[in-house]
């Protein structure tokens, strides 16, 4: 098992990739698991988000955007009580604040 804590931060891009391939290598070569921290999400194969010492989420990059990201349009019009009708109307979720942000159905 090897642990890496940040292993691309302040690398250049063609580093971070040479980084990358080699450690690509050692994993198949040595059949390694590799743990590592990263604020790159497009680093990881698999995530584990941790929030004071337990599993917030966890899933593939893709999965975890899909479940923790909000789908909304932000929306303004001078018929503003219109609109807000409108939308209760059809049951759709918004926050009304100087402007509409309109949540989307996933």
């Amino acid at each position: 098992m090897l642990l890496l804590d940040e292993p691309t931060t302040g690398l250049d891009p063609e580093s971070r990739k040479n980084l990358w391939e080699y450690l690509q290598t050692i994993r198949h070569t040595e059949k390694i698991t590799i743990f590592l921290t990263t604020h790159y999400l497009e680093e990881a194969d698999y995530v584990c988000i941790i929030n004071k010492g337990k599993i917030a989420a966890k899933g593939t990059p893709e999965e975890l955007k899909e479940i923790l990201t909000e789908r909304y349009i932000i929306a303004n019009t001078n018929k503003r009580k219109k609109l807000e009708k409108e939308l209760k109307e059809k049951k759709i979720n918004y926050i009304k604040s100087e402007v509409f942000h309109i949540f989307l159905n996933r």
